[in-house]
């Protein structure tokens, strides 16, 4: 099968329609392009090039502007006007120079403009530039859709991939579990060690599975969310607990605000948020370093950072991270810095809300804040409900 990427277009004579009432001026430029090895079709007014030309499908026009019934700036207007014509270079031929008859070329889409009387040498340098122009367009066309597609596939083949390993990691973390509660303790302490990394690992896994599914659907519009007033101090301290049975996690430093952070958010979604960001910020922490969580509420939104003590990313990287399975190479340490899928969800995620995010370094301090804001609003909201 030819998806049509890999034809040589280069390679095929340009194409090019020719529009002039004037039998003797059409066929003059017939010849001339002709003899330069342009394929080359005529039409001789203005409807009878609109009638055709989807069908010629043409990689240039040379249109006259002076033409009885429609002008060649009336056709070059509804041309611009239609999406199947937009993207073809007209050349406007015209006897007139004034400025002002070439801005209402250029106003009704015109490319370039050839004058009257036509020399040969600016005809075929002019026609070429626009057929070479207009077959970079269908190239990067053509790849931009081969990429959707593939993008298309890639998705469908992960989606497929995620499905079918959710059913079996959840049997064998319900084994486990019947492992690890086993009262009669016939796997030792070393065993029981053993069990509780599988468990981890699998629950890691798990999580990653449902994150894929999620950022799927929120890629897709399909996700259902319920955008109500809550308190964001409230909303971290749950995903906090989340995160261990401290509350807060070693080596994470929280100011708690005294008054509450409301603002208008899906609290499952929003949770989740603070808890991918907080969990990455420890993954990405020296054991004697310290993660810090920091709210402010500005003029129109609510701020939110959180900052980690690991290798700060040089700030032409910064974007990578916030991709699916970003990862960024950190050279002067040979490190590599993997965002997995989590700052990816988050990026989606503080999106949906009208928020934006990034991530942030200052020089001479260790680390990478990931910062979000989130728009102030005062009544409360139910979508996708």
């Amino acid at each position: 099968m030819n998806d049509g990427v890999n034809e040589p277009d280069s390679e095929r004579p340009g194409r090019v329609l020719v529009v002039d009432d004037d039998v003797r001026s059409r066929k003059a430029l017939v010849i001339m392009l002709r003899a330069h090895g342009f394929e080359v079709m005529e039409a001789q007014s203005g409807q009878e090039l609109l009638d055709g030309v989807v069908e010629v499908a043409p990689d240039a026009i040379l249109l006259d502007v002076m033409m009885p019934g429609m002008s060649g700036v009336e056709a070059c207007i509804k041309l611009r006007d239609n999406p199947e014509t937009a993207a073809i270079p007209v050349l406007l031929i015209t006897a007139v120079a004034d400025h002002e008859s070439r801005l209402r070329g250029l106003s009704a889409g015109a490319r370039d403009f050839i004058g009257k009387p036509v020399e040969p040498g600016e005809l075929v340098l002019r026609v070429g530039n626009a057929v070479r122009d207009k077959k970079l367009q269908d190239r990067a066309r053509k790849l931009h859709l081969h990429v959707q597609k593939l993008e298309g596939l890639k998705d469908h083949l992960m989606h497929m991939i995620v499905h079918d390993l959710r059913a079996p990691l959840m049997v064998i973390q319900g084994y486990l579990e019947l492992l690890k509660d086993d009262e009669e303790k016939r796997l030792g302490e070393e065993m029981t060690t053993y069990v509780d990394e599988a468990m981890t690992g699998a629950a890691t896994v798990i999580r990653m599975i449902n994150t894929l599914y999620d950022i799927n659907a929120i890629e897709a519009g399909n996700a259902e969310l319920r955008f109500e007033s809550h308190d964001l101090t409230a909303l971290t301290q749950r995903a906090l607990s989340s995160l261990g049975p401290a509350g807060i996690p070693a080596g994470v430093h929280w100011d708690r605000p005294d008054k509450p952070f409301k603002a208008t958010v899906d609290a499952k979604l929003m949770e989740r948020v603070m808890a991918n960001l907080v969990g990455h910020a420890v993954r990405q922490t020296p054991d004697d370093g310290v993660v810090k969580i920091a709210m402010a509420r500005e003029e129109k939104f609510i701020r939110v950072e959180v900052s980690d003590g690991g290798t700060a990313i040089p700030p032409d990287q910064r974007d990578n991270v916030f991709e699916k399975f970003g990862q960024v190479r950190v050279w002067q340490q040979r490190q590599t810095y993997s965002a997995g899928l989590g700052l990816a969800f988050c990026k989606l995620a503080v999106g949906v809300h009208g928020g934006r995010i990034g991530m942030t370094a200052r020089a001479g301090v260790p680390g990478n804040t990931v910062w979000f804001t989130l728009p102030l609003k005062e009544e409360k909201e139910v979508l996708g409900s």
